[in-house]
């Protein structure tokens, strides 16, 4: 419900509850219980803080919830290992917002380290790596993400976006086609076919995929109106009274 201040209060009682003054009076059962939830507390609270763009809190709280779960592995006899990917890739991206690249790296091949095939972790080491100028090693942490989570249509829409960086066009648009193939009323991945068949001078498909966004992002007049300009280059009159009524429809004051 976005009522941020008072979520964190009451996460803050249910720390307070597991105190350790708190569980002498508890049975096992619920002492365990309490260090069990008390990560995810941790965890839920670094979110919130994270959504209020408080990164020193967020990462004070996801440091909690690691350093919960270390204990636990340290105290407890484990019988089922829970991985801590998912906590340290969040760390890695509140590092990120404190703009403290190494440390968020540091973060993501923690990650990595309890679980090689999580996925998320080599996108955002990709996109570290991609913003450093590194497209190849950027296009190998991605083609291992998109291996480890194939059926994520925005996962395969950034994978062609990095792979167009490298001038890699075909190998993008066979991306983006796994992409609306996955999701039909995606349109990132058509806006992005429509650029590359422009840049092959390839008017005919520019103009499909144009209409193709244009029919799942129905008020995008800015796609209308580049569709007009590209079936009138192409000289398609059918196309370019589509696309201009489109605007007309859209901006009656253009």
């Amino acid at each position: 419900q976005g009522r941020f201040p008072e979520a964190l209060a009451l996460y803050a009682r249910v720390l307070t509850d597991s105190a350790p003054h708190v569980k002498k009076r508890d049975s096992v059962t619920v002492a365990h219980y309490r260090e069990f939830i008390a990560s995810e507390v941790h965890a839920q609270r670094a979110r919130i803080f994270y959504l209020q763009d408080d990164m020193d809190s967020a990462r004070v709280e996801m440091s909690a919830a690691l350093e919960s779960m270390r204990e636990r592995d340290s105290t407890d006899l484990v019988l089922l290992y829970e991985s801590k990917a998912m906590f340290e890739q969040s760390l890695g991206m509140i590092y990120e917002r404190l703009k403290q690249p190494d440390l968020a790296r540091e973060a993501y091949g923690k990650a990595l380290q309890e679980d090689l095939s999580y996925y998320a972790a080599h996108s955002r080491l990709a996109e570290m790596t991609l913003a450093k100028g590194d497209t190849a090693t950027a296009l190998s942490e991605m083609d291992l993400a998109v291996q480890l989570q194939p059926d994520d249509p925005a996962l395969r829409f950034r994978y062609a976006e990095v792979l167009v960086r490298a001038g890699r066009d075909g190998d993008a648009a066979a991306q983006l086609r796994e992409s609306i193939a996955l999701d039909p009323y995606y349109g990132a991945p058509h806006l992005l076919l429509a650029h590359i068949a422009e840049e092959q001078n390839d008017l005919p498909r520019a103009i499909r995929e144009w209409r193709a966004l244009l029919l799942y992002d129905h008020e995008n007049v800015d796609a209308a109106r580049h569709l007009a300009a590209v079936a009138t280059k192409a000289q398609s009159t059918d196309d370019a009274l589509y696309a201009e009524q489109r605007v007309v429809d859209l901006d009656p004051f253009d």
